[in-house]
């Protein structure tokens, strides 16, 4: 088979995305926020995807009617191994159109596609092009490194395995929970805005897999905060935990940083309050006040998330929302402090999924530059 760039260009981006879903290479810090890293990885995966249905059409098209039969021959070891490669990258491809209504758990084991399909894909290669391309190969296969490592165990990777620590946990409400570290057994202090990942080893019925959350804390504090709302299979083993557990923690991600010198809406959704809870958290009083916090949550939620957020140094201006549940928000509550706030200062979003882009709709349709839309999405 001739290599044409389309090939080529495919195995870069194929080898490039999983360089952009690695963990401690400092590119959270370099793309401007951890959330933002794993959208350029989303992309750049996409865009591989669509390099190589494009690259197999010029196969096709390059080769007369009467050849064309040779691009469908398994019996070619070159050949079965690309439409293995393909099957796979296709089956994600799927998967992340409706992975909305997929578990994390499943979604994060679906990914392990990724591995054959890279290595069958630079096994095509080595098959398909002439030897003296043959050596630059092993180039592409480097970035699968920093990506296996944060899945090898922690007694051969403490750095991307995380570090065991104890957690003090708070039952605040049915289905909420507060876990407390103490920073002395950190190995690094953890700012409000920065974004963790947690794995919790010592819950009973949780699995191995790492959870982000949103630092709830300041760094001022003696103790990191996080948190956390009971929704998913593993958090949901909280709600049988005692009062202290081991959880492994990795860290921190950079996602914003507490800026207090302009005016500024910061809105939140349910648990999504979490992240200005700890950016408040280092508010001080001789600093501006010009932030409104503005919370919807459901109304069978009655955890009072004003008395988590002000502190004995400062009261939040904190307006919530009730939705009745199963409903929408009613989001022309936002009208009145849109009008307040013009369309000049930035606007702060975290929550859930759905509740960022309702909400994000409605802010363009407000007339809110998109450049002053800054958002936190997890999905833990």
């Amino acid at each position: 088979m001739s290599c044409n760039w389309l090939a080529w260009s495919a195995l870069a981006l194929f080898a490039l995305s999983f360089v952009s879903a690695s963990d401690g290479l400092g590119l959270d810090k370099l793309l401007r926020g951890y959330l933002r890293q794993y959208r350029i990885h989303h992309r750049i995966a996409m865009l591989a995807v669509l390099l190589v249905v494009a690259h197999i059409s010029h196969e096709f098209a390059s080769l007369p009617a009467t050849d064309r039969s040779m691009l469908l021959d398994l019996q070619d070891r070159a050949m079965l191994l690309a439409w293995l490669a393909v099957l796979l990258l296709l089956a994600l491809t799927l998967a992340a159109i409706v992975r909305q209504h997929w578990r994390r758990r499943y979604w994060l084991r679906l990914h392990w596609l990724l591995l054959p399909a890279m290595l069958l894909a630079l096994a095509h290669a080595w098959l398909s092009t002439r030897p003296a391309l043959r050596a630059c190969l092993p180039l592409f296969g480097l970035p699968l490194l920093p990506w296996l490592l944060k899945y090898l165990p922690a007694s051969w990777w403490p750095h991307f395995s995380g570090h065991l620590v104890p957690a003090r946990v708070q039952h605040l409400a049915a289905d909420v929970v507060m876990l407390e570290i103490d920073t002395a057994v950190l190995p690094q202090h953890f700012r409000a805005g920065q974004i963790v990942q947690l794995r919790f080893c010592g819950v009973s019925g949780a699995s191995r897999l790492w959870h982000p959350f949103s630092v709830a804390s300041c760094q001022r504090e003696q103790t990191l905060r996080l948190l956390i709302r009971q929704a998913g299979l593993d958090t949901g083993q909280l709600a049988t935990a005692g009062s202290q557990v081991d959880i492994a923690i990795r860290g921190p991600y950079q996602e914003w940083q507490a800026d207090f010198s302009r005016p500024q809406l910061w809105i939140a959704g349910g648990i999504g309050i979490a992240p200005f809870i700890g950016m408040w958290h280092c508010h001080r009083p001789q600093q501006t006040q010009q932030v409104q916090v503005l919370h919807f949550a459901s109304q069978l939620d009655r955890l009072d998330y004003a008395n988590l957020l002000n502190h004995c140094q400062s009261q939040a201006d904190y307006h919530r929302f009730d939705t009745p549940a199963g409903e929408m928000p009613d989001l022309q509550q936002l009208h009145h402090y849109l009008l307040q706030h013009g369309c000049t200062h930035p606007v702060w979003l975290s929550g859930p999924p759905g509740f960022i882009t309702l909400v994000k709709r409605y802010l363009l349709q407000a007339g809110i530059p998109r450049q002053l839309i800054h958002a936190e999405q997890l999905n833990p």
